[in-house]
């Protein structure tokens, strides 16, 4: 039996989708690998905890309907590495939030509880209460347009030093290096 011939793939190709997911690794190696070093937008609040040996601790927040915020895309240094001036030519950026409550090892997020897409603003308020005193992950990317044609940055999450390379499943679940947050006690 002959085996089948596929038409060549290069390395890390992936079939064709209507959302393109911009290839931001090639603007954002600025601090990559350094304590608080992030993929993606950076959080602002909750803030990036403390950096320990398998990972960032949960930062407690101040409700269990916190307003969680980020940098807006484009950033400054995301402008300024756009010698071709592809970012200028995007149009309505908006946002996906993602949380996720935290496995029982707290290193991968075990369920999604809540999901938003489509925010017009750099912040959001949890629309229902988190459960008191549990453990949650959280996501947050950008959505636009560059000459008519939808785009989608890479879902934002901690650089670890000894993160290995992309895994090949990695866009189908969640990471372990997404943002952390723990409710409080009430």
């Amino acid at each position: 039996m002959r085996p089948r011939r596929s038409a060549p793939m290069n390395m890390g190709q992936r079939p064709r989708s209507r959302v393109q997911v911009w290839p931001l690794g090639l603007l954002l190696l600025v601090g990559a690998c350094a304590p608080g070093a992030v993929i993606g937008l950076r959080p602002e609040y909750p803030p990036i905890g403390q950096l320990f040996g398998t990972g960032y601790d949960f930062v407690e927040v101040d409700s269990l309907q916190p307003t969680l915020r980020w940098e807006a895309f484009p950033r400054k240094q995301d402008l300024a590495a756009d010698t071709e001036g592809v970012l200028g030519q995007l149009t309505a950026v908006t946002y996906d939030l993602e949380i996720w409550r935290a496995g029982r090892t707290f290193q991968y997020p075990a369920e999604r509880v809540y999901a938003k897409r489509g925010l017009t603003e750099t912040f959001h308020r949890i629309e229902q209460p988190l459960a008191p005193a549990v453990r949650y992950s959280w996501t947050v990317r950008a959505r636009f347009l560059v000459n008519g044609e939808p785009r989608v940055t890479e879902w934002a999450m901690y650089e670890w030093e000894n993160a290995k390379l992309r895994g090949p499943f990695e866009e189908l679940f969640p990471s372990p290096r997404y943002f952390r947050f723990a409710t409080p006690v009430q």
